[in-house]
């Protein structure tokens, strides 16, 4: 590994920085599902609809507190490379098991759903559902969603 590299590496990460990049992209993430949340209400799937609702609820105020951190000016962020790489793990983490409530609606358990958002915002294409022919098309709408903003993530 190059020299500059390694060093650009021992930095401390500024936990508040972290917080702060998170929190942008917590809000940004509530924003996007709300779109298959509105699409569960449009098609009739009130339980989906409801726990995405209220998933979007908890994201934006969990994002919308850290963006309220002191002393983290978000117009002058300068990330490091150690942050940046916290931050891409952490998305990925929270934007999976966020949605893990919403996916139990498909009738699989918390293992199960946690499999199937990773899977999705990671884009494995993995699957534990059954019968996807014959699946809720909101649900499958949500696992598409996730997929193609968990794969323009990974092009960033």
């Amino acid at each position: 590994m190059p020299e500059h590299a390694v060093q650009a590496l021992q930095h401390a990460v500024r936990i508040r920085i972290v917080a702060a990049t998170l929190a942008q992209l917590l809000v940004t993430l509530g924003l996007l599902t709300m779109v298959p949340a509105l699409l569960a209400l449009g098609l009739g799937n009130h339980q989906l609809w409801q726990r995405l609702g209220l998933t979007t609820a908890a994201i934006w105020t969990v994002g919308l507190l850290l963006l309220r951190l002191p002393g983290v000016d978000l117009r002058r962020i300068d990330l490091q490379w150690n942050e940046a790489l916290a931050v891409t793990g952490l998305a990925f983490l929270l934007a999976g098991v966020t949605m893990v409530w919403p996916l139990e609606t498909a009738g699989i358990g918390t293992l199960g759903a946690l499999l199937e958002a990773v899977s999705a915002v990671t884009t494995t294409g993995l699957t534990v559902l059954r019968d996807l022919e014959s699946a809720d098309p909101a649900l499958l709408f949500l696992r598409g969603w996730m997929q193609w903003y968990g794969g323009s993530a990974s092009r960033c």
